[in-house]
């Protein structure tokens, strides 16, 4: 599912907003439904989303001056709904909520900012998930985390950590080899954060996928956990000025 959207960040096409924006809905959504939110009894999450498609025809236009204020009232939007799932004891999902739209804010951020940086960091995060699936499953070993995500192994950790550092320093996000060492570790250890948080919040709601976007590999939050972490830790080395 990554290659269509690597392939509209190197085009720099302007379907990247729609895209981001139908799967941040996507997102919200299977965070909603796994905590038992009651989706057709929301007048709340209704009036959000429909504000929220008002808002994506503005980034769609791409009025690069008007990204941040627009995005400056989804967040209002997004926080009076959390409001409601606190009240309803969601903390989980507050938090989720909250990790969805600052990520989809980075990304929207980061293809104006850079294109060819977003594209490394998707490259390097979808190399680092299939490291972490092929080293666990050849090598094997002990679980890290056995009764939150009983196919994560140490082995799979390190194997996604050391392809990341490979990925990161041949794409060279900096002139200088420490620093792509250092965002290649982080890329992939934040990626590994953000799917033990979705694993933690799936046994939490005691399901094994997260929705059904594609038969048997799950939904949004399956596919984009990873990725969801990691382009928040981007922003680090992008602030400091060393990408």
């Amino acid at each position: 599912m990554m290659l269509p959207i690597l392939f509209l960040i190197w085009l720099e096409s302007p379907i990247f907003y729609i895209i981001i924006f139908l799967i941040s809905i996507g997102l919200y959504v299977e965070t909603i439904k796994l905590s038992k939110f009651s989706l057709s009894k929301s007048k709340i999450l209704t009036t959000n989303i429909f504000v929220t498609t008002v808002v994506s025809a503005f980034l769609i236009l791409k009025i690069n001056n008007f990204l941040p204020e627009v995005y400056n009232y989804l967040f209002l939007l997004v926080l009076i709904f959390t409001i409601f799932l606190i009240f309803r004891k969601k903390l989980f999902s507050f938090f989720l909520i909250h990790i969805i739209f600052l990520s989809s804010y980075i990304l929207l951020i980061l293809f104006e900012y850079s294109s060819l940086i977003l594209l490394f960091l998707i490259i390097v995060n979808s190399v680092s998930d299939v490291g972490a699936y092929i080293g666990g499953s050849i090598l094997k070993g002990p679980k890290i985390f056995p009764k939150i995500s009983p196919n994560k192994t140490y082995s799979g950790s390190i194997s996604a950590i050391l392809i990341a550092i490979l990925v990161a320093t041949y794409l060279e996000f900096s002139a200088e080899l420490t620093i792509n060492i250092f965002i290649g570790l982080f890329i992939s250890l934040f990626g590994q954060i953000g799917d033990l948080v979705e694993s933690m919040y799936k046994r939490k709601n005691n399901v094994k996928d997260s929705g059904s976007l594609i038969p048997g590999h799950g939904g949004f939050l399956d596919r984009f956990d990873s990725l969801l972490m990691s382009s928040i830790f981007i922003v680090i080395p992008i602030y400091f000025n060393l990408i």
